[in-house]
């Protein structure tokens, strides 16, 4: 039964961990343990007698010992800037606005794109359950905002998704 766990466990891990991040994370484990031994280096080759060689053997010895963490922190840095981005140009408009909007709002516009980016108050206010003060109130709110647009049509409003919002989303 532990052996479907630990290997459920490693679907999970690996579905949710890419390359790069494995290899950020790869690269800081061995800056760190670079560090660690830069640190501890002196102690461990004075008792042991590894710090015999000539003064010149014993410079480039720290050299390197402090040139390869810092080339090893600066690679990972570099992936990790990367990845960041990547992740945030991933993102829709829409999805970032969403993520900021209160839960009766969150469901005007999901509405809202599932209509087609446009539909009138009395539609919204059947879908989402909400009554027609409370559809009002959150229309204004989104309005106010910059989300929506509101024309009115007869009795009733169309509220349409703004275009820089909608466009966006739909990769035009």
């Amino acid at each position: 039964m532990s052996e479907v766990l630990d290997l459920r466990s490693y679907h999970i891990l690996r579905k949710n961990i890419s390359f790069s991040q494995l290899l950020l994370i790869s690269i800081s484990l061995a800056s760190a343990l670079s560090i660690v031994s830069f640190l501890i280096g002196p102690f461990y080759g004075e008792s042991h007698g590894m710090i015999q060689a000539g003064h010149n053997d014993a410079i480039s010895h720290w050299f390197f010992r402090l040139a390869f963490p810092l080339f090893t922190l600066l690679v990972a840095s570099i992936l990790l800037f990367n990845i960041r981005k990547r992740e945030i140009a991933n993102i829709q408009p829409i999805e970032a606005v969403s993520k900021v909007l209160l839960p009766d709002e969150q469901k005007i516009v999901r509405i809202l794109k599932e209509k087609g980016g446009r539909a009138t108050q009395k539609e919204l206010a059947r879908k989402t359950g909400l009554n027609r003060v409370k559809i009002h109130r959150n229309v204004h709110r989104l309005a106010e905002k910059n989300i929506v647009t509101v024309e009115p049509a007869g009795n009733t409003n169309t509220i349409t998704l703004t275009e820089w919002l909608w466009k966006g989303d739909n990769g035009g």
